[in-house]
């Protein structure tokens, strides 16, 4: 059995993906100058491996879950900071983080399980 760990799909439609209340929160925080920000942070991260699950959070924070392609990394939740985090500095921060994440990944080694395994049998 081939097994590659450091899966190179990146047939992604978007990395950041809204669900439960981010969009509502998006629509009530952002300023029409941060959309633009927004759109550059989103664009940024449309190849990435890393998938970015953006949840709204008491009616005007939000949090994130990052699901990276493989089990070899764990996965990550952020939340924004309260008073101190505007929603582009996180939004800004979970990008980072993605990024750093899909390096993981792609450093991964590709190796074939079952040669391995083959080794150890008797």
């Amino acid at each position: 059995m081939q097994v590659n760990l450091n899966t190179q799909n990146k047939q992604s439609f978007t990395a950041f993906v809204t669900c439960g209340g981010a969009e509502q929160n998006l629509r009530k925080v952002l300023k029409p100058k941060d959309w633009e920000k927004f759109n550059t942070i989103v664009d940024s991260q449309f190849a990435n491996s890393v998938k970015i699950h953006l949840f709204g959070k008491d009616g005007d924070k939000f949090y994130a879950k990052l699901i990276p392609p493989t089990d070899y990394v764990k996965s990550k939740t952020m939340q924004q900071l309260p008073f101190f985090e505007s929603a582009i500095s996180f939004f800004n921060r979970v990008a980072k983080k993605a990024d750093a994440m899909e390096k993981e990944v792609d450093a991964l080694p590709d190796f074939d399980i079952d040669k391995i395994l083959e080794k150890t049998k008797l």
